[in-house]
């Protein structure tokens, strides 16, 4: 792996973590926070669907079913995480959130489509749930620890939703402009998906009750959810971009859990959680079973 995708990568890591921090911070908000992020996405993305305005006419409908597909995907995946942080300490949250999807692909792919993983991922996942249940450390406050582990696996079922219907999308899009740069592709198609998203959240705002939030939200968090929108594309843009520059992506989706540490160090020291040993150790093994389940699934 080059340096330069080394340093895309670790970029990418820290901006995931920071924008999640700021879904954290403004927890209370609920989803009315990510639909202002999204929001924000979809305006940074503009310029990029005009440019590419003839593909609007050109691509067949089955095309615009992946992309409203992968928009309700994001959407109960931002449901998940505002319900996750709503209820739950970030050093919990935040780890299961980011590693369950990287234990659940493999796992489907061996439970429904006879996939046979390798010991050494097997092992992986041994050590994840290992890792995971040490996390759920359910003390006073129970219920709303449960209430956030739920929420953390309805996020994960969203990320691998959209993951599977990202990667056929993006091979359909391959086969129809086999000359097209992937680079085109993939902003493309980031920029469909984050308008997607941003018509499925709006749905909630049929609800008297949900716009007046979102009034409240703008109000006190617009600033922070343009930010944290403008880090969403930007962190999907690098990790885009980087796995041009590999040889072998699965190095760099294993690289990509780095996430995890920053995201509970950011936790530390911006929301005052508190870590015991028994956490650091925790994150450290979550973080060793998920490179070892992507580097040999």
């Amino acid at each position: 792996m080059s340096l330069i995708a080394l340093l895309l990568l670790t970029l990418s890591a820290v901006a995931h973590a920071s924008w999640n921090l700021f879904g954290k911070r403004a927890g209370q908000a609920g989803v009315t926070f990510y639909s202002l992020t999204t929001v924000a996405t979809a305006t940074v993305s503009l310029p990029f669907l005009i440019y590419f305005g003839r593909w609007f006419i050109e691509l067949p409908s089955f095309f615009w079913l992946l992309v409203c597909a992968t928009g309700i995907a994001q959407g109960v995946y931002f449901i998940g995480l505002a319900g996750t942080y709503q209820h739950g300490a970030f050093g919990l949250s935040y780890p299961l959130a980011r590693a369950l999807p990287v234990l659940l692909v493999p796992l489907g792919s061996a439970i429904f489509l006879n996939g046979e993983p390798d010991s050494i991922a097997i092992c992986g996942m041994v050590i994840v749930v290992i890792a995971m249940l040490s996390l759920v450390r359910i003390h006073h406050s129970e219920s709303s620890q449960v209430i956030a582990i739920v929420y953390a696996v309805i996020a994960a079922l969203g990320t691998v939703a959209y993951s599977l219907i990202d990667y056929h999308a993006l091979q359909r899009l391959q086969g129809w402009y086999p000359h097209e740069p992937k680079w085109h592709l993939m902003l493309f198609y980031a920029s469909c998906e984050a308008w997607a998203t941003m018509i499925f959240l709006a749905c909630i705002f049929f609800s008297k009750i949900q716009r007046i939030k979102l009034r409240n939200t703008y109000q006190i968090h617009a600033k922070t959810a343009f930010l944290a929108g403008v880090m969403m594309f930007i962190t999907y843009a690098l990790v885009l971009l980087s796995y041009m520059l590999v040889t072998n992506v699965s190095y760099a989706v294993a690289f990509r859990q780095l996430s995890i540490p920053i995201g509970v160090f950011l936790g530390v020291v911006f929301l005052h959680e508190k870590i015991s040993l028994r956490g650091v150790f925790s994150n450290i093994f979550l973080l060793l079973g998920l490179v070892m389940i992507v580097i040999n699934s």
